[in-house]
């Protein structure tokens, strides 16, 4: 244990200096003076480091500012694996410091850092580093903690793979970032420093934002040049990242962030990188480069209302996917209802994947119309009717389309199926609403093949006119109405 001390210049503090586990460093109110390192556990050649820790604690610890100091709850220089090592910050930690969960030459995985109730104004924290391959690593922030740095990155890399980091923010009295420090956060970063033409993945990275307020650059997947004097030959393939902003669990301000999908000065291919917004509205600063968002409705949304308000700039590129889906198990939209999922002061908007998404409530879909609109994107309830396709997909269809045809042919059909099969069946029709009612005419036409002389087929087509009154409810849709049909067989 470091306690109650000044710590000399150049020093290397170790929970443990050999062996691969159970390496243990609590530090509490140490100032330290020079280009100094702290270990839970150092290796130079184990093969695996795991379960070792730093944990800072009590009285605030200082490094001083501009030497730089490092911290790792574990690390093993020639070795291959750093798994499941953590460093913890329940004090306050100040100073140009630089914090990692784990570091080894192979693969860094299962590496935290968790700032519970805490407060770190660092240079920079990162859940795992490696030359190679980063995966599954995690920052956790909560507990009312202040956290002021550069950067935070759930997973970095020196020209490997950086798969599956998280970087979790909660609490409503925790603050990242400031006016005076701006803070980088990553779900997942590459640093290309190689020409050989790779395609570098950093995919499956995840920023979750339930509660905070945050003032910074928030990133799911990122890439840049480790010395501006490369040749700039490789690229960084930045996939299924995710930023998620989790209403609901505690007051979340993002009024003063940037969000973006994928970022970074290297050259990169993209898909599928992810702006969900969780049962939460609100104001960020802008958005950019995200392939899709996703909108998990409040229960209480009503028309009219707003979900993210984009005080700058909002962009997306062409072929933008848009799907929504509901927090709770009831909704109190009616068809027609507009929602505006998001508005920017200036928004560049790319052509949508498409422009009718379908979500689901209680088993029962909704089709919701998308549109641009100025700076707004809207999406609209639709009255629509949704019948099973040959594929098992549902198709939706302008519901008034077939309120002739439900009507006309019900009877008929539940009549004839016991002494028949339709074989082929093709129908069309138009209505318009008068009044409370709406009038259609529909024709249709069947071949029908009789289960009593299964050789024996039948044509019939059938014209039919009538009025229907629809009851709706998040439920589902009662259909009732008369009808007058004439037939050719």
């Amino acid at each position: 244990m470091l306690t109650d001390s000044t710590v000399s210049t150049n020093l290397k503090c170790y929970g443990a200096e050999s062996g691969a586990t159970g390496g243990e460093l609590i530090v509490d109110g140490c100032t330290f003076s020079g280009n100094n390192t702290l270990y839970g556990l150092h290796s130079a050649n184990e093969s695996v480091v795991y379960n070792n820790s730093v944990i800072f604690t009590g009285d605030p610890t200082r490094f001083p500012d501009p030497r730089v100091g490092y911290v790792y709850g574990g690390y093993t220089q020639n070795g291959n694996y750093a798994r499941g090592n953590f460093v913890t910050i329940g004090g306050t930690v100040t100073g140009y410091v630089e914090i990692y969960g784990g570091r080894a030459s192979l693969l860094t995985f299962e590496n935290t850092v968790t700032i519970s109730g805490g407060s770190a104004e660092v240079e920079s924290i990162i859940g795992g580093y490696n030359d190679n391959h980063t995966e599954y690593n995690t920052i956790t922030i909560t507990e009312d903690s202040e956290v002021k740095a550069t950067e935070i990155c759930g997973g970095a890399t020196n020209d490997g793979s950086v798969i599956g980091n998280k970087i979790y923010i909660s609490g409503s009295g925790t603050t990242v970032g400031s006016a005076s420090k701006r803070t980088n956060i990553y779900g997942g970063s590459i640093f290309v420093r190689k020409d050989t033409y790779s395609d570098i993945p950093c995919t499956r990275n995840v920023v979750e934002i339930s509660g905070g307020t945050i003032t910074a650059d928030i990133c799911g997947g990122h890439g840049r040049y480790y010395n501006a004097s490369y040749d700039r030959k490789d690229r960084a393939v930045i996939s299924d990242n995710i930023v998620r902003i989790l209403g609901g669990l505690g007051a979340i301000d993002l009024t003063d962030s940037n969000l973006y999908g994928w970022g970074g000065e290297v050259s990169t291919i993209h898909s599928n990188n992810m702006l969900h917004v969780d049962n939460w509205c609100g104001t960020v600063k802008s958005i950019q480069n995200f392939d899709r968002f996703h909108f998990t409705l409040p229960e209480d949304v009503a028309d009219g209302d707003l979900l993210l308000q984009v005080s700058e700039t909002a962009s997306w590129p062409d072929g933008t996917l848009v799907t929504i889906d509901f927090a709770g198990d009831e909704t109190g939209l009616e068809f027609g209802d507009s929602i505006t999922l998001i508005q920017a002061d200036e928004l560049t908007a790319g052509t949508l994947c498409a422009d009718r998404v379908v979500a689901f409530l209680d088993g029962n879909p909704f089709a919701f119309r998308l549109s641009v609109d100025g700076n707004s994107l809207l999406a609209t309830l639709e009255n629509v009717l949704f019948v099973p396709s040959g594929n098992g997909y549902l198709a939706a269809i302008d519901r008034s389309y077939f309120h002739g045809i439900a009507a006309a042919v019900a009877g008929e059909n539940a009549g004839g199926d016991a002494i028949s099969q339709v074989i082929g069946n093709w129908q069309f029709g138009e209505a318009k609403d008068i009044g409370r009612f709406r009038w259609f005419g529909s024709f249709q036409g069947d071949k029908i093949r009789g289960r009593a002389a299964p050789g024996v087929e039948n044509k019939s087509c059938h014209f039919n006119v009538g009025a229907t009154v629809e009851y709706k409810s998040y439920h589902g849709n009662f259909l009732a109405g008369v009808a007058a049909e004439s037939s050719l067989d």
